[in-house]
């Protein structure tokens, strides 16, 4: 994936295909999960904060230290050339306009073998499983296809099944939570 240096702050963004629209993506392995600004899913896919499956998930900082109001939101698809994270929560904040309008935090990156070419301006990525999937390809039989279809990116939503698990609780949706 071809990354640029935005000047002054010298941040490593790429570009990111959220449920087919493409936005310029900070890469920040300091954020915790992946973020929208509030001002692009309007703009986007016309979501708003009363709009049906977000969840509220109160409030979070800014990079500048603030306190903004923040969402959660399943889309269908996060794409990064070749890689797809399928069905992703991502946190939706009313933020400042400043910046790239979505960053790429370590919820989705733990899940990824990341390689910054900075001579190149390449971010060459591969999901965590690649090697696994690899390996057990080489030896043949079921294993191999079993390894190809479970990906380590598709497992690492803790974070997401918490969220859910807490939106069924607020309905007292006890056996879906």
């Amino acid at each position: 994936v071809a990354f640029r240096i935005e000047p002054g702050a010298r941040h490593l963004t790429v570009p990111m295909t959220l449920h087919g629209e493409e936005i310029r993506t900070l890469i920040d392995t300091g954020a915790p999960e992946t973020m929208l600004s509030l001002r692009a899913a309007r703009r986007l896919f016309d979501i708003m904060p009363y709009s049906p499956g977000m969840i509220p998930a109160g409030d979070t900082l800014s990079r500048n230290e603030h306190r903004v109001k923040a969402w959660r939101y399943q889309f269908k698809t996060l794409e990064m050339d070749g890689i797809t994270f399928r069905n992703p929560w991502i946190l939706l904040v009313d933020k400042e306009n400043v910046g790239p309008e979505m960053t790429l935090g370590m919820h989705h990156m733990r899940g990824l073998h990341l390689y910054f070419a900075y001579g190149e301006h390449k971010l060459y990525a591969t999901s965590a499983a690649g090697d696994l999937a690899a390996q057990r390809a080489a030896e043949g039989g079921q294993a191999a296809t079993d390894a190809a279809k479970a990906s380590t990116v598709d497992k690492v939503n803790a974070q997401d099944f918490l969220a859910v698990a807490r939106a069924k609780m607020a309905t007292c949706d006890f056996d879906a939570a």
